[in-house]
């Protein structure tokens, strides 16, 4: 009852804080104090000069009057045309190669992955040279598969061919380690919501998983091709250094301070243009993720209001006939599903084209719930149907139905709008997975926006809208695929107060429109009110209670039910009867007396009539009692207090 005032007050205070942040940025324009201690500038200087001292100490060295020709020489531009062309080919297999152990990696269970990360990462601990020796011991002419190779004329040592797979031994485990490390970060959240929404696993690797990792990806290549190009001491073992056919820059540099092949000249000059060279890899190389149609925000583009200035007035319809799939269809799940110390056991049965609107408090299991359903968990025991459709049964003969073939739309606690997209693009995301054309489906998605109350954001990125207008376009993204099934994990927390009543008819009106089976997991009254038909209780992964929406709001049974409703649950002593009581039917006293409970103060908080005070009675019931602003201050958390119930009709 209280969130409009809360969040209101909150998005006051973001945009108080905003306004002092840019009021000081625009202030005086004083430096900011350096966040680290004086002695860590010795140790870091010390560190930056060894790195760049050693470099610069080359150029003297140079003599630039020959420069061109030492490296336009040809045993020059031949040792560089090989390690260019080895270094690109390694750098291919690394993708080919590494990616997908990458992938491997990132998806396994923790134990399998340390194990399958140590391998990837010997490569790098160990001495080229011992890398040489083990490809020897591979491929050499008495290596494992030397002689099965030698028999039908194929030697692979001593030649360019030797060059790539010692650059690629060498150098993989730094595109691995690079696109693992950004998997991780990433996460599987994306991919789960764009399974969710119909695309199957190509789809999802390459329109989501890829395009978001991009960044690390590129970084690994430049790791990867620098490192081949640079590599030495596996080469000399495995390929030699005949010139014009094995020997790479590196090897020609070796060789010309060992007084042979080319000049020390040429070899300082080759050194040079190396260092020119990354440094003009490093210098492009793009910080953000431009690549597969990222894009950095425009300095001009801002967030537009958050407000419901947009949005279409929703009137009520006239019931339309189901629209689509599976809609209209009963969910039916009996299930068990533990993790860890929680056991969640749940029997429900939702009719065909009813909402249900599950709550309870934190870690009741609300969101478990919406996992099995959705797929991303499968029950120990049990079933899940939708329709005539079994999604999952657990037990001695396990069956799951993929996520992305369930017909299921869901909206997540977070928007998780898939950041290299746009608000278009992610509207159509979903009927494009589900084989709707690329025109259709933007024009659908265009739509969606305008009756969400978005004009003009179709080419905006997730960053540059604000946390409401991307809950938002998850909202429209999950309406538009059309599902089946509807799954709706808070789907208003992040939309304020303007714009929360305008979202919550729109998705109401949907909901009827279409007809579709809704389960929606809320904290909020008006949630409840405005979009189930029934309520389901969760306590500690139990159903505690469940029935219509107004019948559970007018007679609630359990605590949690009560504090949802607003009212405090008391059991008459004399009757055993439950009472309803409101926060201001009840009395505090500083003495004891008839037909009064003690009761411990636990905080007092702002409420609309004056100051709420929240109680815990010595059974551990909780209890809320509203008390004039002048009285609130008598009341200190801890202190014992007597209530009673003002009159008798209470």
């Amino acid at each position: 009852m209280t969130r409009g005032p809360i969040l209101a007050g909150d998005a006051a205070g973001r945009r108080a804080v905003s306004a002092r942040a840019a009021s000081g940025r625009a202030g005086s324009g004083a430096r900011p104090r350096r966040g680290l201690p004086a002695f860590v500038l010795v140790p870091a200087l010390a560190g930056l000069a060894f790195v760049l001292v050693p470099l610069l100490a080359l150029l003297p060295k140079v003599e630039w009057g020959r420069f061109i020709a030492d490296v336009t020489d040809p045993v020059t531009l031949a040792a560089l045309g090989l390690s260019v062309r080895t270094g690109a080919v390694a750098t291919i297999c690394c993708l080919v190669l590494g990616v997908p152990l990458a992938l491997l990696i990132a998806r396994a269970a923790p134990r399998r992955a340390t194990v399958l990360r140590t391998i990837v990462t010997l490569p790098l601990v160990l001495p080229p040279l011992v890398g040489g020796v083990a490809l020897l011991a591979v491929l050499g002419r008495t290596g494992l598969f030397g002689p099965a190779l030698e028999s039908v004329g194929v030697s692979i040592p001593f030649t360019p061919a030797a060059v790539v797979f010692a650059q690629t031994f060498v150098a993989m485990p730094f595109l691995v380690i690079s696109v693992e490390g950004a998997l991780r970060s990433v996460g599987t959240d994306y991919e789960r919501v764009a399974a969710g929404l119909g695309a199957g696993r190509w789809r999802v690797l390459t329109r989501i998983t890829l395009p978001l990792v991009a960044p690390g990806l590129l970084a690994g290549i430049v790791l990867c091709f620098a490192r081949a190009v640079g590599e030495f001491g596996a080469t000399a073992l495995f390929a030699g250094n005949k010139p014009g056919v094995t020997q790479t820059i590196p090897m020609a540099i070796y060789t010309a301070f060992n007084g042979a092949g080319v000049s020390r000249q040429a070899a300082l000059a080759l050194s040079v243009l190396l260092i020119a060279t990354s440094l003009v890899v490093i210098l492009a190389f793009p910080t953000g993720p431009r690549l597969f149609g990222g894009a950095r925000p425009s300095r001009r583009a801002r967030p537009i209001r958050d407000d419901a200035a947009h949005l279409p007035p929703t009137t009520p319809e006239p019931a339309a006939t189901p629209a689509h799939g599976d809609s209209g269809a009963v969910l039916t799940l009996d299930l068990a599903h533990t993790r860890g110390t929680f056991t969640l056991e749940a029997t429900l049965d939702v009719p065909a084209g009813r909402t249900l609107a599950v709550v309870g408090a934190n870690g009741a299991g609300k969101s478990t719930l919406l996992d099995l359903i959705g797929g991303t968990l499968t029950p120990d025991r049990g079933t899940i149907r939708v329709g005539a459709r079994e999604l999952s049964r657990g037990g001695g003969r396990p069956r799951v139905v993929p996520a992305e073939e369930r017909r299921i739309g869901t909206l997540t606690q977070d928007a998780l709008l898939f950041p290299h997209l746009s608000a278009v693009e992610n509207i159509a995301f979903g009927p494009r997975a589900r084989g709707i054309p690329a025109r259709a489906a933007r024009a659908e998605a265009a739509d969606w926006l305008e009756r969400v109350g978005l004009p003009g954001t179709d080419q905006r990125r997730p960053r540059e809208l604000s946390g409401g207008q991307q809950q938002r376009v998850a909202l429209a993204r999950a309406l538009a695929t059309r599902p089946g099934l509807l799954l709706l994990d808070e789907p208003l927390a992040a939309l304020d107060v303007a714009t929360a009543p305008q979202i919550r008819l729109l998705l109401a009106d949907e909901i009827r429109r279409t007809g579709v089976t809704a389960v929606v997991v809320t904290h909020d009254l008006l949630d409840a009110i405005v979009l189930a038909d029934e309520v389901a209780v969760l306590a500690a992964g139990r159903i505690v209670e469940s029935g219509p929406t107004l019948h559970v709001v007018e007679r609630p049974r359990t605590p949690f039910a009560a504090a949802l409703a607003g009212v405090n649950l008391l059991t008459d002593p004399a009757t055993g009867d439950l009472l309803r009581i409101r926060p201001a039917d009840l009395a505090l006293h500083a003495e004891p007396g008839p037909g009064r409970w003690a009761a411990r103060v636990l905080a007092t908080e702002a409420a609309a009539s004056g100051v709420r005070v929240r109680l815990i009675m010595d059974d551990g019931a909780h209890l809320a009692a509203d008390v004039p602003a002048a009285a609130g201050a008598g009341y200190r958390p801890g202190g014992r207090v007597h209530l009673s119930v003002r009159g008798m009709d209470a």
